[in-house]
């Protein structure tokens, strides 16, 4: 398949914060598998772009959102006209979005979308109308009456637009059916996948170097939000009678939300048993996994699956919640918790899963779940709204 695929993400290394490190596997394996195609990536990201001139990949980068200058009248608006100049260049083929970052695209789409039939596939790791149903918290005006409404917008346009909706979870595709509409003919679910090589049960841990030979450790690796619960996890680990116990969390997040989680440390007595990690590098993040005797995920709502398919591949039992699969051997794989576990039934659960360690398939998440077999769903897809099948 020679094709020239443009790619518009948010988020795209550097900085591997986000969705960064799954989209920069994906579009490294697709091209893996198309060496004779070009991938252009426009992203909002601010660190120096991690391109691949051997693969053909090239990034350009927009300027990122700012506090009261969102997305839409950004990143958003640099993308749509990336495409354009593309196109007028006779230099897009494939246009593959990301989430909302499509916002104008999209309206293009709808208004002159009977000119320009360019195949275009949706990647939805999230719909803004199931995270907004799931927020137990007051928003802020602007994001409340501006961003949000945009965001949903943007989800129900390009699940109208789109020629094919890959959805990264099933719960997100439910969602896109429920409030947008989507027509379940042009959707899809794939999941994130797991680079196999670097996550796996032969990686050296680094128990040694960190002087924790002795200790339990948990793991916790995603953004440190109140939608993944670090608050809750955190009191949940104070409360387990776990010997000689020890917690990572690891991720982006509010600086305020962070420092908040800090001071809490200091309160619970706990500054000697955590570790808050907001600095993340996805390159050295395996050592983290293989050290972990438990990977916790206690999600509210959760589109992507990529650090649970980490800790699975690494060999680790692994508590989540907030996601919904069809796939009963990946479900087998999983202790699955209610979101809305209280603290202390969650302490008695990280208390039993470390001494009893689950039995994990690492072979069936290596050969399903590996990013050259998602890669391969993609491309599939890409050949199917181009008529190549």
């Amino acid at each position: 398949m020679k094709k020239n695929i443009l790619v518009l993400s948010y988020e795209y290394p550097l900085p591997w914060d986000g969705l960064a490190s799954g989209i920069y596997e994906l579009v490294t394996n697709i091209a893996k598998l198309n060496k004779d195609s070009s991938t252009r990536v426009f992203a909002g990201s601010v660190g120096t772009a991690i391109e691949n001139p051997e693969l053909n990949i090239k990034v350009r980068k927009g300027p990122r959102a700012r506090k009261y200058i969102s997305l839409y009248l950004t990143t958003s608006l640099f993308a749509y006209f990336y495409y354009l100049g593309k196109k007028i260049k006779g230099e897009v083929d494939i246009v593959h979005g990301h989430n909302h970052i499509t916002f104008w695209f999209n309206i293009h789409k709808l208004l002159f979308g009977f000119i320009d039939k360019t195949p275009y596939i949706l990647t939805l790791h999230s719909t803004a109308s199931g995270r907004k149903a799931q927020i137990d918290e007051k928003l802020p005006f602007f994001t409340q009456y501006f961003e949000w409404p945009l965001h949903q917008l943007s989800d129900k346009l390009g699940c109208k637009v789109a020629n094919k909706v890959i959805c990264t979870t099933q719960n997100v595709l439910d969602e896109a059916v429920k409030y947008y509409g989507l027509n379940e003919n042009k959707a899809e679910v794939i999941t994130d996948g797991v680079n196999t090589s670097s996550f796996n049960e032969n990686v050296t841990d680094n128990r040694k170097a960190r002087h924790l030979q002795d200790k339990n450790i948990l793991l916790f690796y995603g953004t440190i939000s109140t939608r993944n619960q670090t608050e809750k996890l955190l009191n949940a680990f104070t409360k387990a009678s776990i010997e000689n116990k020890f917690l990572y969390l690891i991720g982006n997040g509010d600086e305020q939300y962070i420092q908040n989680l800090r001071n809490l440390l200091t309160t619970l007595n706990i500054t000697q048993n955590v570790v808050i990690i907001s600095d993340t590098n996805y390159s050295k993040l395996s050592p983290y996994f293989a050290s972990a005797n438990l990977f916790v995920y206690n999600s509210v709502y959760e589109g992507s699956i990529q650090s649970i398919l980490q800790s699975l591949a690494s060999n680790k039992t692994t508590i989540v919640s907030g996601f919904k699969s069809t796939d009963e051997k990946l479900n087998q794989n999983l202790i699955k918790i209610d979101k809305d576990i209280t603290e202390k039934d969650l302490a008695n659960m990280l208390e039993s899963s470390i001494l009893n360690t689950k039995q994990i398939d690492t072979q069936y998440i290596k050969a399903n779940y590996n990013w050259k077999n998602i890669a391969e769903k993609y491309i599939s897809q890409y050949q199917q709204i181009t008529g190549e099948v």
